[in-house]
Parts: C-alpha cells; structure tokens; sequence
C-alpha cells in the first residue's frame, strides 16, 4: 500500500485541502459538494497553484479570498438592483502608459506655471549630481562613509525653483 500527501483542490466548489489518500485509490470525491477531486502539483506542502485567489484593490476594501469578493458582489448588487454584473478593471500596459503620459504633462504644467525651464532642470541635476560626487570624494579622502555625506551635501541646496514665483 502506497500513501501519498498532496494538494487536492475539487473541480467544483474549490475546497483546498492537503489530503493523504492510498495511491491506488486517488484522492476520493470532494467533503463539501460530491463532484471529482484533482491533484495539485506540489507535493505536501500549500504550494500556490492556478486556483490560488490573489487579492483585489476595490478601492474601498481588499478582497483576500473568493468568498469576500462574491459578499462585496452581493452587497454592490444589493446597494444598486439593477446591475446586472460588477466589473472590475484590471491594471494593463496601455493604462499604465496613459497614467505616466498624464502625470508628465502635469510636471511640465507645473513647472511652466513656477517659470522652471527644461533648461533649468537639467543644469539643477547636474548641480545636484556634482556636488554628491564631491561630498562623497571628501567623505572617502576622510576614511568616512560616502554616503551620509552625499545626502547631507544634496540636502543642504536649495531646491529647484526657490525664491521663484509660486514657489
């Protein structure tokens, strides 16, 4: 007689379990409903598989599991009755492009309105870049940790655009 451990998830309800069942055997029919069970791919441990729920941002709540996301279901349908479903917009490269789009124009809005220049910007970095390497040069001169001391250099400018309209 052979033992075996091993994930098994129903085909049906989605009921999880790490069940020991005899080889010969198989895992046997699912506790809560009765239909077929399947074998996971990880042997004796809760592995994650592809019945794995991941968690959901509904913007007022996270779901974490199954049951969570159909009580919020129920409750949106009982708020509004005449929905017929729920949708929930995935994250996806094209949105993501969008969103970046958006908050660049934003930056670039807000730098027009403080009179900032692209021009500006760039001679700000390479002030900002210069003076960390220096700091850091003089901190390892020192025998003392470049690090602290680039920050420290870096904090101590003032930043883009003060004294300036707005800001």
């Amino acid at each position: 007689m052979s033992w075996k451990v091993r994930d098994v998830y129903c085909t049906q309800c989605d009921e999880f379990e790490e069940n020991l069942y005899d080889d010969r055997d198989g895992p046997g029919p699912c506790p809560a409903c009765g239909a077929a069970r399947q074998l996971g791919w990880a042997i004796g441990s809760k592995a994650p598989s592809a019945r794995v729920f991941k968690p959901i941002d509904l913007g007022y709540k996270t779901v974490n599991t199954q049951a969570e996301l159909k009580a919020e279901v129920a409750a949106i349908h009982n708020r509004f009755p005449g929905t017929r479903e729920v949708v929930i917009e995935g994250r996806n490269h094209e949105r993501s492009k969008v969103v970046a789009e958006e908050h660049k124009h934003r930056a670039i809005e807000r730098r027009k309105s403080n009179s900032i220049s692209e021009n500006m910007v760039d001679e700000y970095r390479a002030e900002r870049t210069r003076v960390r390497r220096e700091a850091a040069t003089t901190a390892l001169k020192q025998n003392e940790n470049p690090k602290p001391a680039a920050d420290k250099a870096v904090q101590s400018m003032k930043p883009l655009g003060a004294g300036m309209k707005g800001a």
